[in-house]
């Protein structure tokens, strides 16, 4: 029977997405995810194999992937029932539809493909059905974010299938069972690294996140912040499992740019002026936390067993609060109910800090325990990632606080699709572990709050001056359009003079960047307060390091 539920998971989304417009036809949807739900519920691991179909299709089920495909669907069901529930759908709301049962589908074969070419087939349609999710308005904004997606989606498989063909030619095999013990090739690594780095939005492979998150809808953000970035992590264990690349320098590359990603995420988060784009700098950060974790297990390949699960765990209680996140945001911008929306999205807010009793603290706890004993300076930078999110979430809720959103009415069912998102957040705890009591998340959880407090008291406008020298911004072009300012650069300056004179205005720009000017906020000036904040911070933080 598992078989059969194992092949509907899969062909469920793709032959739904085929039905015709009706008046129920954006509920398919909701339908479309319920097998793969079911599935990693109900159903035993049963390995399925169809030697007949390309290179011979693997499907299976371990407990890893499990866990990938139950949070997945999951949201995957709570973000249909969302998109289908708002009152006069879009007139391309078919489109809408289209692509997202086809991303639907190519991230469950993904996580059921028990072999590199179906992986590497979930992951393309996936990636590229997602461009329909993100471009899904006609303004310019949102075809710009959409492009520059495309750009990276396609690079990233690039580099994808060029690893796989450099595997195979080494195992002469194409299932994962043929890569455990064996040392992949350092160029192969290197390209999954580069390639799966580019959906977890690694320092320097970002730049399409923040505009994507802006632009798609509440229910397309919400599974491109979930389901897909997650994605990444299980590329890796897939492709590079402990204990495979031993032999290579990537263990402590991983760590430090991973740590730069969780610095990077929340530095430039508090910068932002758009809640969606908060929530966007804030992925960067977790999952380059997670990425940092990570290499931690390739330098100790022997904390697998207790590391690897950790890790997922982490991951996991990101995609379901990230996911229900945005779909709050979407709540409050419509403007009814806003007492409800406050709560959920506060008991959101501290589930993704790690407060005591939720899903984060318990994903912090097990990867604490988990850690090597040589790794314990890992837990300081959990506890420093606490802080940098409370100050995120103080950064989302003035931002909210200050755009109170029009009245637009909302089905009961998106209500209800977000409730259910915030339950199964609060209950992730509780379904997976005995509850705990460890208050030891506490005091990150107060300093950043603290320091929220006085940020908000204080004028946190006051960020204006590191924002603009932190930003080094290309002139008429905003923190996000660095891609495309050089590409414009690339396209349309290609004489020396033109060249010339906009490095001079770059120049003269970057300059005048320095000087004292007047705030984009009303009746607000420049002040000392950024300055003054950045370096409060970090003496904060060193006390914490020297504490520890």
């Amino acid at each position: 029977m598992s078989v059969a539920w194992t092949l509907l998971s899969i062909l469920s989304p793709l032959l739904l997405s085929a039905l015709p417009t009706r008046r129920f036809a954006a509920w398919v949807m909701v339908l479309a995810a319920l097998p793969a739900l079911l599935l990693a519920i109900a159903y035993p691991v049963e390995q399925v194999h169809l030697e007949w179909l390309m290179l011979g299709v693997r499907l299976g089920l371990d407990d890893t992937g499990r866990g990938f495909l139950g949070a997945s669907a999951l949201v995957w069901l709570l973000s249909g029932a969302y998109a289908a529930s708002q009152p006069g759908m879009p007139s391309d709301g078919s489109r809408f539809r289209l692509f997202f049962l086809l991303a639907m589908s190519g991230n469950f074969t993904l996580i059921l493909a028990q072999d590199m070419l179906t992986f590497y087939l979930g992951f393309t349609l996936m990636g590229l059905s997602a461009y329909g999710l993100v471009a899904h308005h006609r303004g310019e904004a949102a075809q710009r974010a959409g492009r520059s997606y495309l750009i990276w989606t396609l690079c990233g498989e690039l580099l994808l299938f060029s690893a796989l063909l450099l595997l195979v030619a080494q195992t002469g095999e194409t299932d994962f069972a043929s890569l455990r013990g064996l040392d992949s090739p350092p160029l192969a690594a290197g390209l999954l690294i580069l390639g799966f780095g580019i959906k977890l939005a690694l320092p320097g492979l970002h730049f399409w996140l923040p505009a994507s998150y802006a632009a798609a809808p509440a229910a397309a953000a919400a599974v491109l912040s979930g389901p897909m970035i997650s994605t990444g992590l299980l590329g890796w264990l897939r492709f590079l499992p402990p204990g495979q690349t031993t032999s290579l320098p990537w263990q402590e590359g991983l760590i430090l740019i991973g740590l730069l990603g969780l610095v990077l995420g929340v530095g430039l988060g508090l910068l932002q002026h758009e809640p969606k784009r908060v929530l966007a700098y804030s992925s960067i950060g977790k999952m380059g936390l997670l990425v940092s974790g990570y290499g931690v297990l390739l330098a100790d390949p022997a904390s697998a067993p207790w590391l690897t699960p950790a890790l997922v765990l982490f991951t996991l209680h990101h995609l379901l609060v990230k996911s229900a996140l945005f779909l709050g945001l979407d709540l409050h911008a419509r403007g009814r109910a806003q007492g409800w929306v406050w709560f959920g999205l506060g008991l959101l807010g501290l589930a993704l800090i790690g407060a005591p009793f939720t899903s984060g603290a318990l994903a912090k706890a097990g990867i604490l325990a988990a850690l090597p004993s040589h790794s314990e300076w890992f837990g300081l930078w959990l506890s420093m990632a606490s802080t940098g999110t409370t100050l995120l979430m103080g950064r989302l809720a003035y931002l909210l606080r200050k755009r109170q959103g029009t009245p637009i009415s909302s089905g009961w069912q998106a209500w209800m699709a977000w409730a259910l998102g915030v339950v199964s957040v609060l209950a992730f705890p509780y379904l997976l572990a005995t509850p705990f009591s460890d208050l030891s998340g506490g005091l990150p959880l107060l300093l950043g709050v603290l320091l929220s407090w006085l940020m908000w008291r204080y004028r946190p406008q006051g960020w204006t001056w590191p924002a603009r020298v932190f930003a080094l911004r290309i002139p008429g072009h905003s923190l996000d359009d660095r891609w495309f300012a050089l590409k414009r650069l690339a396209q349309g300056y290609a004489g020396s003079t033109q060249i010339r004179d906009w490095f001079y205005a770059s120049w003269h720009h970057s300059v005048q960047l320095l000087k004292p000017t007047a705030s984009p906020h009303k009746g607000e000036t420049w002040s000392r307060t950024g300055p003054l904040w950045l370096s409060l911070i970090g003496l904060l933080w060193l006390a914490m390091v020297l504490g520890h």
